[in-house]
């Protein structure tokens, strides 16, 4: 299998230009499929740790599309969990009735 070596879409075999990207792929690189799916490990780091996500979307983008595109999911998968966290925390906390803190 081929893939393109700037956006990792898959190639048919006797391709000349990119239909994803439009960039001419005659240096093209065979790999297998697995390595051509990114790792799914990154998408995990970057939704725990958001910013290194970000990090590593921006660093990887032009090098590691796959990568890239993983981290970057997982940071957007992580910033949106935690603002349905603090969004559940602030209303449970503002669900109790006040004189509840007063008498405790």
């Amino acid at each position: 299998m081929k893939y393109c070596m700037h956006c990792g879409k898959e190639l048919v075999d006797d391709a000349v230009v990119c239909i994803s990207c439009g960039r001419q792929v005659s240096n093209y690189t065979e790999v297998n499929a697995k390595s051509a799916s990114g790792n799914v490990w990154w998408a995990f780091l970057s939704a725990i740790i958001p910013l290194v996500g970000l990090i590593l979307y921006i660093v990887w983008n032009a090098s590691k599309p796959q990568e890239a595109k993983l981290s970057g999911i997982g940071a957007i998968i992580g910033v949106f969990f935690r603002v349905v966290f603090l969004i559940v925390l602030i209303t449970v906390i503002y669900s109790y009735p006040q004189y509840y803190y007063y008498y405790c």
